[in-house]
């Protein structure tokens, strides 16, 4: 009788610790794929966001005075500010927000993981 309830039990250990196996490696997956579909999109927002941030520090390297309409008119001849403020939605979705505690490196743990 003990043998057989110990057994019912290492049974039920096993079946519990495959399904939980599973289930995990399933998400995993899903998880993985779901990185690999967003990394172009990533890709085209950050070089949106580029391309503007480039504009801008030229604007300055220049030593030129240049004013806000202006400096957004510069801005808007190399990427629409509708595109940027998609762009900035997008990249805000797909990337944690930086811990104050990690001294900078924001998503560090993050990134490693993938």
């Amino acid at each position: 009788m003990y043998l057989e309830a110990r057994s019912i039990d290492d049974c039920l250990e096993l079946f519990d610790l495959l399904m939980v196996t599973e289930l995990v490696a399933k998400a995993e997956r899903e998880a993985k794929k779901e990185k690999v579909r967003q990394h172009p999109r990533l890709a085209r927002a950050s070089a949106k966001l580029a391309a503007a941030v480039e504009v801008l520090l030229e604007a300055r390297t220049r030593g030129e005075a240049v004013g806000l309409d202006d400096l957004w008119e510069l801005i808007e001849a190399v990427v629409p500010r509708t595109e940027l403020q998609a762009a900035i939605a997008s990249v805000a979705e797909m990337v944690p927000p930086e811990d104050p505690d990690n001294e900078g490196r924001c998503g560090r743990d993050w990134r490693a993981a993938s």
